[in-house]
């Protein structure tokens, strides 16, 4: 397991990833390594690219610019209580085979969701969206966000339904 606690950390990315230890991943940057990140000062989380087939959390962190493009959370993802002070980009990702968790965050920036795949269970409850978000926006569209299990979305301030 990565554990991230109680730090200040300029740019967490794939690369600084594998500079763990711990960390198992293969030639492809499929990683296999359960990731947490708690508590934490982050200035930009880039995850694009990323394929993950163990459980990611990122927890009660003040992330300044958040990158997630790509990036497939197969085991699941909790990011609950964190902070995002600027724009945040989700494209072309997710594919969960677990739950997905997305609670009491604050994005001060819009959350551009684009073209993601929920396979599995999906809560978004409790979350600040103070320039919106297009994860149910976008309908008819070739890049509208898809969910193909149980759904909850559920006490979420802003606009939801954003269209591009």
């Amino acid at each position: 397991m990565i554990r991230i606690e109680k730090q200040y950390i300029e740019k967490i990315d794939r690369e600084t990833l594998k500079t763990f230890p711990d960390m198992k991943y293969d030639k492809v940057d499929n990683f296999f390594s359960p990731i947490v990140i708690e508590q934490s000062i982050i200035g930009t989380l880039d995850l694009v690219a990323l394929e993950t087939h163990s459980s990611v959390t990122i927890n009660k962190c003040i992330i300044n610019t958040l990158y997630l493009n790509f990036c497939w959370f197969r085991q699941g993802l909790d990011f609950s209580g964190n902070m995002i002070t600027n724009d945040a980009v989700y494209e072309a990702g997710v594919h969960n085979q677990m739950p997905f968790i997305m609670k009491d965050n604050v994005f001060q920036g819009f959350m551009d969701f684009f073209d993601c795949q929920f396979d599995a269970e999906v809560h978004v409850t409790g979350n600040i969206f103070l320039k919106g978000t297009n994860l149910l926006g976008n309908k008819g569209q070739g890049w509208e966000n898809t969910f193909n299990s149980h759904t909850i979305i559920e006490n979420n301030y802003g606009i939801l339904d954003v269209s591009e």
